[in-house]
């Protein structure tokens, strides 16, 4: 009966059922609870052969109707009869069947547990390696982020650095427009400053020669003058000496031409003295000019000194300027060395995370296939295992029925076999157990129904967690663009900072330009000072000029002199002809006859007063009348200021002033 069983199962199903647990051998497992479910499976049908006996045995001792007489034989439905022995062998063939399903069944939760430590260990490490790198991208973003708020920081004090630059790139430019205006009114003003000198030396040319050609002129009409009026005395004593040739001449009448002779002499002294003053006029008039004309060449060189002075400020100013923006060049200079520095390694940073990201999209590209291999692996697994589970119910229900026929040939073997109460007691025990044992089955089939259920909840754990990665990878490939399109941009930024950094040097070749144009001023200012130190040798020279003509002035007042002396001459020498003991009264009336109007006319009041007895009484009138002539002239000389100094020593040399009077 169970050879042909076994026969039947093996042509349903093709392959032995004795050797069914061996002969599928154990596939490749990646879900933790998967394996479970297939081995239960598995046991489920590689027992279902137990089952069936376990049921014979069942229905055999609760229908002891069917039980034949026969109890050491049982007869099948198909005609076979098993005997005693074949029982034993079956029941011990059984129990081997039910060792090695244990045993199959051990090995197999071995295997799932490992393969299950193995999973989760594996799953662990990738959450840590997906933990750590998502630290190590926030670490890089936090990173990036300082970065880039340092970049904005040091674009704003750039844009400042470049604002006061442009601003003292204004300062310069106004600075030198105000200097080539400065240069333009410098020019004109040397040039009518050239233009004036020129008129000044034409004009002082001019009048020297003027003066000296007047001076000549003045000489010869003097010196004709003086000669018309030696003339005219000689005639007028040549003709009362004519007329009075045959008479004796009283003292009167020798007074009376003495006096009238000194009348003639006094109103030229008079003349001659209005003629000092008009020269000495002219001479105050020209040297108020020569004042006037130096104190506008001293004026002009307190302005130019004045000038020169803002100018050298200005200069020292615009050097600390021009310092100040060599600084502020220089460190432009180191910061965007240090900016090309940072770049540089901003740059090799942004390779190097490239780098990692492609390696980490490589990775993750390599565990998302593995993980849907593994996925599709799970899902053929599954799919075997429900074909399977349907393959193993097909057969469970085809064994149902055979024991469906078996059960009805037992009963009636059953009615025809008492003699196997016994044994049918001792197989309900047994039937029991398995009854347990299929119980057991039946709930760890449950079980693993249960544990595929919680794989499938994995599988889509999986998926999730999948597509959460490639989210998250999207999302960081967007990021990387964006990271890349900054870095674009900051090249730009740069890009624009070194176009300014050259705009800045240019500025500061512009600035050295304009250094060494201020340079050119200062030589400008030199050759203003070398022509301020003309001008003061010019200044010197009409100084000296003024001592000349000072000098000419005392050598016409000591030709003056002479000519008062030529004329004393004259005057002695009649008196002296005339009367041998008149020398000391024209002595004593010649120096008088030299004075003022005013004293000539109070010696004419005097002697028409009183006539003249002897030489004490003369003598007494003149040293009287010299001392009131001193007082007078002292009294009328220092009632001037400048004029008068030079003419007081004049007048001391002619009067023989001493130092006190002087």
């Amino acid at each position: 009966m169970f050879t042909g069983l076994k026969n039947k199962i093996k042509e349903e199903t093709g392959s032995d059922p004795t050797k069914l647990s061996l002969s599928s051998p154990p596939q490749k497992i990646t879900h933790g609870s998967a394996p479970k479910g297939h081995h239960s499976r598995q046991g489920s049908g590689s027992s279902l052969g137990s089952l069936s006996l376990d049921g014979v045995r069942e229905e055999l001792v609760s229908s002891p109707s069917v039980l034949k007489q026969d109890t050491s034989e049982i007869k099948l439905p198909d005609g076979k009869v098993l005997n005693q022995k074949e029982v034993k062998r079956l029941e011990k063939r059984e129990d081997e069947w039910r060792r090695k399903l244990q045993k199959v069944e051990e090995d197999w939760t071995k295997k799932l547990e490992k393969k299950e430590e193995e999973w989760k260990k594996q799953v662990e490490e990738k959450q840590r390696d997906w933990r750590r790198s998502i630290e190590l991208l926030e670490k890089e973003k936090v990173a990036l982020e300082e970065e880039k708020r340092e970049i904005v920081q040091q674009k704003l004090n750039l844009e400042e650095a470049l604002k006061a630059a442009d601003e003292y790139k204004k300062k310069v430019i106004q600075y030198q427009e105000d200097i080539e205006q400065l240069e333009g009114l410098q020019t004109q003003e040397m040039a009518k400053i050239k233009h004036l000198d020129d008129l000044e030396t034409l004009r002082h040319s001019s009048d020297q020669e003027c003066f000296q050609l007047s001076g000549k002129l003045a000489q010869s009409e003097e010196e004709v003058r003086h000669l018309k009026d030696r003339v005219a005395v000689l005639e007028q004593r040549t003709n009362a000496e004519c007329v009075n040739l045959g008479a004796e001449l009283t003292v009167n009448d020798r007074i009376q031409a003495l006096l009238g002779e000194r009348r003639l002499l006094d109103r030229r002294l008079e003349e001659a003295h209005l003629h000092l003053l008009e020269i000495k006029s002219s001479w105050s008039g020209k040297i108020l000019s020569l004042e006037t004309q130096v104190g506008r060449l001293s004026r002009q060189a307190a302005e130019e000194g004045k000038e020169r002075r803002r100018a050298e400020q200005e200069r020292d100013a615009l050097m600390e300027r021009i310092k100040a923006l060599e600084v502020i060049v220089e460190k432009g200079k180191s910061a965007a060395k240090e900016k090309d520095d940072r770049i540089d390694r901003l740059k090799k940073e942004r390779d190097e995370l490239i780098e990692e990201l492609k390696d980490t999209e490589t990775k993750r590209d390599q565990e998302v296939g593995s993980l849907q291999q593994e996925i599709v692996l799970v899902g053929n697994e599954n799919e075997g295992v429900k074909t399977r589970l349907f393959e193993a119910e097909k057969r469970l229900r085809e064994v149902e029925t055979e024991f469906a026929h078996i059960s009805i040939a037992l009963e009636d073997e059953k009615s025809s076999n008492t003699a196997l109460h016994l044994e049918l007691a001792q197989l309900r025990d047994a039937l029991e157990a398995e009854q347990t044992r299929s119980a057991n089955l039946s709930i760890s089939l449950n079980r693993e129904r249960g544990e595929k259920d919680v794989t499938l909840l994995r599988n889509a754990q999986v998926n999730q967690q999948v597509e959460l990665a490639k989210q998250e990878l999207r999302e960081q490939e967007q990021e990387a663009v964006e990271l890349h399109n900054k870095i674009i941009v900051m090249e730009k930024i740069l890009a624009d900072k070194d176009m300014a950094i050259e705009k800045m040097k240019i500025d500061s070749e512009e600035l050295s330009k304009r250094v060494q144009d201020t340079e050119m001023v200062e030589h400008d200012k030199q050759a203003a000072a070398n022509l301020e130190q003309e001008l003061r040798n010019n200044i010197s020279e009409l100084e000296e000029q003024l001592i000349e003509k000072n000098k000419n002035i005392r050598v016409l007042q000591q030709r003056l002199s002479d000519m008062k002396k030529t004329l004393q001459h004259e005057l002695r020498l009649p008196t002296q002809s005339v009367h041998g003991t008149g020398t000391t009264e024209s002595d004593s009336f010649i120096p008088a006859a030299v004075l003022t109007p005013s004293s000539s006319r109070h010696l004419q009041q005097k002697q028409h007063q009183q006539p003249v007895t002897n030489h004490r009484m003369t003598t007494e009138d003149d040293d009287v009348n010299f001392k009131y002539l001193k007082h007078v002239l002292i009294k009328f000389l220092t009632s001037r200021e400048y004029e008068a100094q030079h003419l007081t020593r004049a007048v001391a040399t002619l009067l023989r002033f001493s130092p006190e009077e002087e």
